[in-house]
């Protein structure tokens, strides 16, 4: 069995990440990269391969230990409108309009049925396709 650490160099063992001598010179986003979990994971391994990383969370202290390690963090709650805005504008001006990746990790830690019928309801979706429509123009080829 191969050890999580592994699988996660395994996804960002991609020919157009590797790292040259000034880095790959690609830009990521990635959504819920609180300590300990596969956000925070992928964000060291993007950075390893000399990517330019935002790793994002809705509460920036957990993902600390990521801008300690010299990786960009911003304050992104995906069920929240202005704040996905906010983030792709900050993103936007940041990179000069360019994001070559995003992969949208966050996630809630209820899954029962009804939870899941009571949030759809009152929100219309999960999050996931607000985050998207607000990164995908950075990611649309200039």
């Amino acid at each position: 069995m191969k050890s999580s650490r592994r699988s996660i160099e395994a996804v960002t063992d991609v020919p157009s990440l590797k790292t040259s001598e000034k880095g790959s010179g690609k830009t990521v986003l990635i959504t819920g990269c609180s300590e300990g979990g596969i956000g925070s994971a992928l964000a060291f391994a993007f950075h390893r391969h000399g990517c330019r990383v935002f790793a994002t969370a809705r509460d920036l202290r957990k993902v600390q230990h990521l801008n300690q390690a010299g990786i960009e963090v911003l304050e992104l709650d995906v069920l929240n409108e202005v704040s996905c805005r906010k983030a792709a504008e900050l993103v936007r001006e940041a990179t000069g309009g360019t994001l070559n990746v995003l992969v949208n990790n966050s996630g809630v830690g209820e899954f029962s049925p009804q939870f899941m019928r009571i949030r759809r309801l009152k929100r219309g979706t999960d999050g996931r396709k607000d985050i998207s429509c607000h990164f995908l123009t950075l990611m649309s080829p200039k």
